[in-house]
């Protein structure tokens, strides 16, 4: 198959993909499209645990750092192979968890959705260019829009953005986040309201894909069906 007919979807963590484009996925496989789904930020080991990593880590069932990382890869191998899709993991270390000199980069919740890259982050800027630039021949790239300004999804968007240009996007609008009215800009709203758009309500093979996340925190698939998947075209 040509890497022109293949969609990339890059995935900031290991559910992104699932919640925000499963149903899509699954479409794209009855036209016999080729789906790689590239997860990025699929490591948690950290030379200093934060309040805001400790929590995370609580949250998730989990006793430790190792144990966590451990069983969310586990999970996301088994959705993947579930979809009957490729996949990458590209092994970069989670925003929560990301340190600069034994301090992490991104203390709190407010800072780590500020949509504020810190410059102790830009080596992952370059790191990730590199990583990505195997897949730039390919045809059509799914990225985070960026609602909710989580800084990983926001670094994803920023290098997809710098790499593959605009005729070769498209945009996942970001789930749990835009269930925040807070969380729209007038800008974003906008664009989401002028963009040619597919839209796709939870069926019940999504769910079932859902419920493999179980170290998740329950409430994030709480609204699950109050909310679609809504990926945006290239203008």
């Amino acid at each position: 198959m040509s890497l022109q007919n293949e969609i990339i979807v890059l995935s900031p963590h290991m559910d992104d993909a699932v919640l925000n484009c499963c149903d899509h996925i699954l479409e794209w496989k009855k036209r016999s499209i080729q789906v790689r789904v590239i997860s990025i930020f699929t490591i948690f080991k950290t030379r200093s645990v934060s309040s805001l990593a400790r929590e995370h880590i609580e949250t998730s069932g989990c006793k430790s750092i190792a144990e966590l990382e451990q069983v969310r890869i586990s999970e996301d191998m088994k959705a993947m192979s579930h979809l009957g899709i490729l996949w990458n993991h590209l092994d970069f270390v989670d925003g929560a968890f990301r340190c600069n000199e034994g301090k992490p980069i991104y203390q709190d919740i407010p800072s780590l959705f500020s949509g504020v890259i810190s410059p102790e982050d830009f080596q992952v800027l370059t790191e990730l260019r590199l990583a990505l630039r195997q897949f730039r021949n390919y045809g059509k790239f799914v990225v985070p829009f960026g609602i909710g300004k989580h800084i990983d999804h926001v670094i994803v968007k920023k290098i997809a953005e710098e790499m593959f240009g605009p005729a070769n996007l498209y945009y996942y609008v970001d789930f749990p986040y835009a269930l925040s009215p807070r969380a729209w800009t007038p800008e974003n709203a906008v664009k989401v309201l002028r963009a040619k758009k597919t839209i796709k309500w939870i069926t019940r093979r999504k769910r079932e894909l859902l419920k493999i996340y179980s170290s998740q925190i329950e409430s994030l698939f709480d609204r699950i069906d109050s909310y679609p998947e809504i990926i945006l075209h290239p203008e």
